[in-house]
């Protein structure tokens, strides 16, 4: 034998003990970092579902036609405007026009009716416009 293949017999299983380690480590480093990724997601997950602050409680089926069904009643009015139905006047609008026809002020019909007061004076414009124009 020569001292060429007596330095090949001795470094090459050396080689290949390098080359297995290396190979060795590599595979535990990332099953090592497979686990602290699982580790991670597993108290990510887990403070979600422990965690109770924050997340706010959804609306029942319930709550939501309630809901809809209080703001449909408040479009109705404007609907049937537009559908071409004439629409009712609340009643104590109706009654304004007999007490301001009795000498009230705005101040007394916006107290007696609970209006405000600029809602009280529009409608005393609003009722002299139309006696003024014959509505």
């Amino acid at each position: 034998m020569t001292h060429a293949t007596q330095t090949l017999i001795i470094f090459f299983p050396g080689l290949c003990m390098l080359a297995a380690t290396g190979c060795f480590l590599t595979l535990r480093r990332r099953k090592m970092l497979e686990q602290e990724k699982i580790k991670t997601l597993y108290r990510k997950v887990e403070s979600a579902l422990n965690d109770n602050e924050g997340i706010r409680e959804t609306p029942a089926f319930a709550d939501s036609l309630r809901n809809a069904a209080i703001a449909g009643k408040f479009q109705q009015p404007r609907l049937e405007l537009q559908a071409g139905k004439a629409g009712s006047v609340p009643e104590k609008y109706k009654f304004f026009a007999s007490l301001v026809a009795r000498g009230m002020s705005t101040d007394e019909i916006s107290e007696v009716l609970g209006i405000s007061l600029a809602e009280a004076g529009q409608l005393a414009t609003l009722s002299f416009i139309s006696r003024k124009e014959g509505c």
